[in-house]
């Protein structure tokens, strides 16, 4: 494995070089934690590394901010590495980071700061007791006169196998300190001696400033590494260096299906709820879709429109609603005969204004007359004036069936 990174450190610098010296420019020393970045302090060959110390699995680079740990697979077992300036986790994605661990699956952070939620997790299992491990921020950026002073850093990384073989690996610092930041052991901690059995220091300078642990959390493994800027192209092309990544990937699990890693400057947490639904894609999806359509409809709708003119009803026939009104009255009180006088009150009312006939006395001289002014015959005007009649003498009983016939007698013999 290491002479095939060897090779490709070879070839990288080989490919450096010349297109170097085919388009001589001004060299960026600046610090960009970019997989895109090919100047000396960028991360374009973490990136390219990273297949060849896993061949067998499929190699994904994802967001900075992006959070894995939710898709726990016992199937696939996988490996998410973070490489930023700072990184700190929310309470629940540690707990998502715990589960992630418990599964099999293992997680290597290489920061120059934890943060303080990801600093008290080391604490928060019984398996995992960092408490006395303490982090020790200095300045990573040299000035002019420390560039002068400062020699070569010995790093020694312990073999996995636990074997005792030992790689020291030397780096130049320029510009940046690579090892600016360390971890410390207190040894007069009630805590040391379980937390000795529980973790393995990978690397270390000078047998004191510990710079990378490895922790085992269930079946998975949790690697922390203090020291980004030793990662970068400038750093990994010096002497055999390109094998100090390997060596400290060597405590992960080899036979894994997927590798996630993100490269970034700030992997911040998620400070809100909302922040854990826009994280998924499903529901980040549907709320942008939702805010487009809900956008869309506001231009739309800007634009000034005429009002709408409204429907005026025909006037409507006030008698005929009057008279339907007070049959409707009429009709809900049940009082058949009543009704029935005010029908022949409206007939006596139509005869003597159409017909000029007297209708106080209802012989038969007012019979004839009717029939012959109406034109309907002497039976039918016989038939009707006799059930007139009987109603306003009082002897019959009048129920629906007799006043609907006498309605339509009546109709029947004014429009004859």
């Amino acid at each position: 494995m290491r002479s095939v990174l060897t090779i490709f450190s070879v070839l990288l610098s080989f490919l450096l070089w010349t297109s170097c010296s085919k388009s001589p420019k001004k060299t960026d020393w600046s610090l960009k934690y970019n997989t895109k970045f090919t100047e000396p302090f960028g991360f374009s060959l973490f990136k390219h590394t990273l297949p060849l110390i896993y061949p067998k699995a499929n190699v994904q680079e994802v967001g900075i901010n992006s959070s894995i740990f939710e898709n726990i697979s016992k199937v696939e077992p996988s490996v998410y590495i973070i490489l930023a300036e700072y990184t700190e986790f929310g309470s629940v994605e540690l707990q998502e980071l715990n589960n992630w661990l418990l599964y099999g699956n293992d997680v290597v952070i290489i920061s120059n700061n934890f943060g303080k939620k990801l600093g008290d997790y080391f604490g928060y299992d019984s398996t995992v007791l960092l408490s006395n491990y303490y982090h020790d921020i200095v300045d990573v950026t040299m000035n002019d006169s420390a560039k002068t002073k400062v020699k070569n850093i010995n790093i020694q990384v312990n073999n996995f196998s636990d074997t005792g073989i030992k790689s020291n690996y030397n780096f130049s610092p320029y510009k940046y300190e690579p090892f600016g930041n360390h971890f410390s052991i207190n040894t007069k901690d009630k805590f040391y001696k379980s937390l000795s059995s529980q973790s393995k220091i990978i690397s270390q300078e000078n047998k004191e400033r510990i710079n990378a642990i490895a922790f085992q959390v269930g079946k998975g493994n949790l690697i922390v590494v203090n020291s980004p800027i030793a990662l970068s192209n400038f750093y990994l092309l010096q002497n055999n260096n390109i094998n100090y990544l390997s060596d400290i990937l060597s405590y992960t699990n080899k036979d894994i299906d997927k590798v996630y890693f993100t490269v970034g400057k700030t992997r911040e947490s998620y400070a809100s709820n909302w922040g854990i639904i826009w994280k998924h894609k499903g529901t980040r999806t549907a709320l942008l879709i939702t805010l487009f359509a809900l956008l869309t409809y506001t231009l739309i709708h800007l634009k000034r429109k005429q009002n709408i003119i409204p429907m005026i009803e025909p006037l409507s026939n006030d008698s005929k609603s009057f008279i339907v009104t007070i049959a409707n009255l009429y009709y809900s009180k049940r009082n058949n005969k009543n009704m029935a006088q005010k029908m022949i009150q409206h007939f006596m009312e139509n005869v003597r204004n159409n017909y000029k006939l007297n209708t106080n006395n209802l012989d038969k001289e007012f019979k004839q007359k009717l029939a012959l002014r109406t034109g309907n015959s002497e039976a039918d005007t016989n038939a009707l004036i006799t059930q007139l009649k009987a109603i306003q003498d009082d002897t019959v009983i009048v129920d629906d069936k007799y006043l609907f016939n006498l309605y339509s007698l009546i109709q029947k013999f004014i429009k004859k």
